[in-house]
């Protein structure tokens, strides 16, 4: 079996993982309950059902790609927490980073609630640096370290502050398409 080199890097302790490794492996190292829905739809009856039966008001979501949570989802009783690959509310959309590297070179990632409109949530945490990184990693390595990150420092706020917390206005920002392959390669190449 194929297995990532990892390499490790001291400026980005989050990004010392393995990306290859199976997310039930992980859970189960971790003794953390979980069930699974056959559905690679966020939007299923099937998922809905599990969520609702889920005890804790605050539902960490992370999709895959362009997987947007719609009304009826919206409407069950839960907190969509989602930590958004760009630094908001100035980068609103996809692939936020490396429209960010492009403008200022920077990278940043924002803990909010989902809400029906796209990344317009409330924000609670987030984190934007101009470090160095090997930017041909950005997609499979730095934006889940930076995300990490983000998500950590939220879960720390909530633990003392939720259901009383302080947030941050998201109604301002840009919002952002899928970036051109021409853009992203010299994104990454500006390294």
């Amino acid at each position: 079996k194929y297995k990532q080199k990892i390499e490790t890097d001291q400026n980005w302790p989050e990004a010392n993982f393995d990306p290859t490794e199976p997310i039930i492996k992980l859970l189960k190292r971790y003794n953390l309950e979980f069930d699974i829905a056959n559905s690679k739809n966020i939007n299923d009856e099937k998922v809905i059902q599990l969520i609702k039966k889920c005890e804790p008001r605050v539902i960490i979501y992370s999709g895959y790609g362009g997987a947007i949570l719609r009304d009826k989802i919206l409407s069950i009783d839960k907190d969509f927490l989602h930590i958004h690959g760009g630094y908001l509310p100035k980068y609103k959309g996809s692939t936020t980073n490396y429209y960010s590297l492009l403008k200022d070179n920077s990278i940043g990632a924002s803990a909010i609630f989902l809400t029906k409109e796209l990344d317009r949530g409330p924000i609670f945490c987030r984190y934007k640096t101009k470090i160095n990184i090997k930017r041909n990693k950005l997609d499979h390595i730095y934006d889940s370290a930076i995300r990490s990150r983000v998500l950590i420092d939220t879960l720390k706020y909530f633990k003392n502050n939720y259901p009383n917390y302080d947030y941050l206005e998201n109604m301002e920002g840009e919002t952002y398409y899928i970036i051109h392959p021409v853009l992203k390669h010299i994104a990454i190449l500006a390294d």
